[in-house]
């Protein structure tokens, strides 16, 4: 994603310091003094998601993928006429609490 910063040379500097810090910066253009005799100058980065960047959500990729494999494991275990429900149970409740913990250290509302 192609954006343009435009203000004064430090807050131009501090926004692309927080955004080098929030995504993978791929380029990145010196400043540039604006026309006009502007105290403003402009600034071109050139942004990418990290990998393990939250979704709109704001859970994280791999939390969102544990989630899916708990789905899956219920849904085997339903399936599955001779299989133990309460072992199958007991791990996923543990497997839930456990990401629930890391979610709940992340600040992620639940």
């Amino acid at each position: 994603m192609d954006i343009r910063l435009m203000d004064t040379p430090d807050q131009v500097e501090a926004f692309a310091t927080v955004m080098r810090r929030a995504f993978d910066v791929v380029e990145e253009s010196a400043s540039y003094a604006n026309r006009g005799g502007s105290a403003k100058v402009r600034k071109y980065l050139d942004l990418r998601l990290r990998d393990d960047a939250p979704n709109a959500s704001g859970i994280a990729p791999e939390s969102v993928t544990a989630i899916k494999a708990l789905l899956t494991e219920v849904e085997t275990t339903l399936d599955d006429d001779h299989a133990d429900r309460t072992y199958a149970l007991e791990s996923v409740k543990r497997q839930l609490t456990a990401l629930l913990d890391v979610l709940d250290g992340a600040g992620v509302e639940q």
